[in-house]
């Protein structure tokens, strides 16, 4: 039921916004939007504050899935609106340099919630009875106070971080396209717009080099898009990059296979072309 309550707060949301033309405000016409959403989150606030759930099951899936949903959307049209109010005065370098700082903070996020970035890929439900019950039936509370819902009944300790992955995934994608349209040339453009080279390594070392280069700012960006440039430059095709990092970092010697063998077959070469 609040399943299907969520998704009806959702379609009204977009019809409304449908009605309302974006005309030459786009600030207005966002922080509409924006307004909207929260109300939408505001309402089911208020349908689930003494909601009974039928099992632990039941709730779990409330709070891991359906809710989530709604706080994407509330979180990505407030930030959208934030872009434009702060970028609309602003010059194109200045704009570039702000949007290259938003960039870093979306990498910082996923960063900081990597472990449970890998939790979620990976499928594991073992703590899914602490991160998505109802806050209020916890007696030792993890407390976020930067939580947008403070009422302990309507919120759980990690359904709102699920809801800043989906949205901070479609603010990365919408800094992106600002920056084409401003015709800058960021490092990720440079990677997709050559041809595609064939790599004959595997994923794993695919993110293995992915996490290197970031990792000694050889590519200032954020990991998700490096791993997205370099996948369609080797046509390697989608790879879950947090969850083959976790398994790299669960090596129990030679944590660095790749690399070791670049390292290795490299300085061959130079001791060969030596002998010449």
């Amino acid at each position: 039921m609040l399943e299907k309550f969520v998704d009806k707060l959702l379609e009204e949301v977009r019809s409304n916004v449908s009605l309302q033309e974006m005309q030459s405000n786009q600030l207005k016409y966002f922080m509409f939007q924006a307004s909207l959403y929260s109300n939408a989150v505001t309402a089911l606030n208020e349908k689930i504050k003494n909601h009974e759930f039928l099992s632990l099951e039941a709730e779990i899936f409330f709070f891991k899935n359906a809710k989530p949903k709604l706080l994407a959307e509330q979180h990505y049209a407030y930030n959208r609106a934030q872009i434009i109010q702060d970028c609309q005065h602003l010059s194109k370098d200045v704009s570039e340099e702000y949007f290259q700082r938003e960039i870093q903070k979306i990498d910082a996020f996923f960063y900081d919630h990597k472990d449970f970035c890998t939790y979620l890929s990976l499928g594991d439900d073992h703590y899914d009875k602490y991160y998505f019950t109802r806050l209020s039936k916890r007696s030792n509370q993890n407390v976020d106070y930067y939580l947008a819902d403070k009422d302990f009944r309507t919120t759980c300790e990690k359904g709102h971080i699920i809801g800043k992955i989906r949205s901070k995934k479609m603010l990365l994608t919408y800094l992106q396209s600002l920056l084409q349209k401003k015709h800058l040339n960021t490092s990720s453009d440079g990677l997709i717009s050559i041809n595609k080279l064939n790599w004959n390594g595997s994923q794993t070392d695919l993110v293995e080099l992915i996490y290197a280069l970031k990792t000694a700012g050889c590519i200032n960006d954020t990991l998700l898009n490096i791993s997205d440039a370099l996948s369609q430059v080797f046509g390697s095709g989608n790879i879950d990059a947090y969850k083959i990092w976790h398994r790299i970092k669960s090596r129990k010697q030679n944590s660095t296979r790749l690399l070791s063998r670049l390292l290795e077959s490299l300085i061959e070469r130079i001791d060969e072309e030596k002998e010449l």
